[in-house]
C-alpha cells in the first residue's frame, strides 16, 4: 500500500475547521471539513472515512482538493450540464418564426404547433425537446400569449 497523502496546507488547525463545519448548512462541506480535522487531530485515514461517511478513496481525493484549494476547495462544484441545442441565433430565429405565424397557402398550417416547429429545427439538424421549443415563451410574455396549444391537447392551453 501507498504512503498516504500529506495534508500540506496547514494554516487552520482542527477547531478552526470544526467552527466553520459548525456554521455551515452545507451538508456535504461539513463531512468534508470534519474529515479533514479528524486527519489533522492525528486520526487514521480509514477512521476519519467511516466516521464522516466516506471510504479512504474518497477522503483521498477531498485531501488533494484541500491541499490545491484550502476550504473552499472542499465545497461542491455544480457541473455545467448539458449545453443548450439551440444557440441565441437560432433562438431569436425561432421566435421570429412562431410569433410572424405560418404562411396558410405555403404551410397549409393557420397557427404553428410546437410539434411542426420541433419538425422544422430538426430538419435543420437541431435536436430540441418540447421544453427547449417552448422556452423562449417563457422568457417572453408577449411570445406567450400568441402561442397556441399543443395539437391534440384536448382544449388544454399551453404547455
Amino acid at each position: 500500500m501507498g504512503q498516504p497523502i500529506e495534508l500540506t496546507r496547514l494554516e487552520h488547525s482542527a477547531s478552526d475547521l470544526r467552527g466553520l463545519a459548525a456554521r455551515t448548512s452545507e451538508g456535504g462541506w461539513v463531512r468534508r471539513l470534519l474529515a479533514i480535522a479528524l486527519l489533522l487531530d492525528g486520526h487514521s485515514r480509514e477512521a476519519a472515512a467511516v466516521a464522516n461517511g466516506m471510504t479512504r478513496q474518497t477522503l483521498r481525493d477531498w485531501v488533494h482538493r484541500f491541499n490545491a484549494d484550502g476550504v473552499t476547495g472542499l465545497r461542491s462544484r455544480t457541473s455545467p450540464g448539458r449545453p443548450p441545442a439551440l444557440n441565441e441565433t437560432r433562438r431569436e430565429e425561432l421566435k421570429i418564426i412562431v410569433l410572424e405565424g405560418p404562411d396558410p397557402e405555403r404551410h397549409r398550417v393557420v397557427r404553428w404547433p410546437l410539434r411542426r416547429d420541433r419538425r422544422a429545427m430538426v430538419g435543420d439538424g437541431v435536436r430540441a425537446d418540447h421544453g427547449q421549443m417552448a422556452a423562449p415563451a417563457w422568457n417572453d410574455p408577449a411570445a406567450a400569449a400568441t402561442l397556441p396549444s399543443e395539437e391534440g391537447s384536448g382544449g388544454r392551453s399551453g404547455f
